[in-house]
């Protein structure tokens, strides 16, 4: 979903958001109902400064609109703000700018006629670090792992995403086995709501890998009760499920506090839009352990905007304070006339 806000003096800013019923609960019809609740709210609100901003998103509309429409909103009310003042969002936000953004890969499951052909674009690439989906069998993933190792050698790091799938006994019987193979990171093991059952994982296999939340993780409210119980001793953010720029920052300084880390994740589809966004949470939090998206037009049929915002040679998105210098988001929005505005 693209959003468009339009100051008094007629400037457009655009905003993003990527609605995921299994994540948020929020799907395009909710969101379209929470854009019509919104055009009555802020319809003559004056907004002068980034902060207030920040305040409207993070303390006023707290409640009444779901993360994935407040990722938009506030994406586009800062791309608007940032035109009408003439400044760069990234610089204005940015207090720990990076000259250069790698991105970790995801090779997706796929048949086994299309697998290599992937894997062929997954080395062509170059990936520092790959996330791999798991299969049905552990037997399954195990067999992935070994053919992705003829590609990409024995160094490259490599991720787990069970996407919810396992029940405690296969995740206590897959892991010992999974953690020999070479993963290093597993995420989302459990489905959202049974986040207790981390409980004996961490306790047996804490030491030994990353345990990562994306799905058990989207509220500042969820993010406080899986560091209090030490459920996962990683966060995977999203800019879309997390509700924007700043609602992520506060989880990622929640976990900071709590010595977890965090990464930066993104939804299948996301434009240039969310990339830049992307490179802007990049510079406003100090660390992040993987960043993935960047994709643009490796992936998009068309992106929205007039140079799509991806990543080149060594799946690296270089001088980002330069790419995204123009006043707003730093980005040339071309909508398509099947647009709704």
């Amino acid at each position: 979903m693209i959003l468009t806000v339009e100051t008094a003096q007629g400037i457009r800013g655009y905003g993003e958001a990527c609605p995921r019923a299994y994540v948020t609960g929020e799907d395009m019809a909710s969101v379209l109902g929470e854009v019509a609740l919104l055009q009555r709210m802020l319809t003559g609100r004056v907004i002068e400064e980034i902060s207030e901003i920040e305040t409207l998103l993070c303390e006023e509309l707290v409640g009444y609109i779901g993360n994935a429409t407040c990722c938009a909103l506030e994406l586009a009310l800062l791309d608007a703000l940032g035109k009408e003042k003439g400044i760069s969002i990234y610089e204005a936000l940015a207090n720990f700018p990076q000259q250069v953004v790698t991105y970790a890969g995801v090779l997706p499951m796929a048949v086994s006629n299309q697998q290599e052909r992937l894997l062929g674009m997954i080395y062509h690439l170059g990936f520092r670090e790959i996330k791999i989906k798991a299969g049905i069998e552990v037997a399954e993933t195990l067999g992935q792992i070994e053919v992705l190792r003829t590609w990409l050698g024995p160094k490259v790091p490599l991720r787990l995403d069970v996407n919810e799938a396992w029940s405690l006994p296969v995740a206590m019987d897959s892991i010992p086995r999974l953690i020999e193979s070479g993963i290093e990171v597993f995420e989302q093991i459990f489905p959202k709501g049974r986040e207790a059952d981390m409980e004996p994982v961490m306790a047996s296999f804490g030491q030994d890998a990353i345990f990562m939340a994306d799905e058990s993780v989207t509220t500042l409210e969820s993010a406080r009760e899986a560091l209090d119980n030490k459920w996962f001793n990683r966060l995977n953010l999203k800019l879309s499920k997390n509700g924007g720029l700043f609602r992520s920052r506060q989880i990622y300084q929640m976990a900071e506090a709590a010595d977890v880390s965090s990464q930066l994740g993104a939804h299948v589809g996301e434009t240039s839009i969310l990339t830049a966004a992307g490179l802007i949470f990049s510079g406003m939090v100090p660390m992040l352990t993987a960043i993935e998206g960047g994709l643009g037009t490796l992936l998009l049929e068309r992106d929205v905007v007039r140079d799509s915002l991806q990543f080149g040679p060594g799946a690296r998105i270089k001088r980002p304070a330069q790419r995204l210098a123009e006043p707003g988001l730093g980005l040339k929005i071309e909508l398509g006339e099947e647009t709704i505005q």
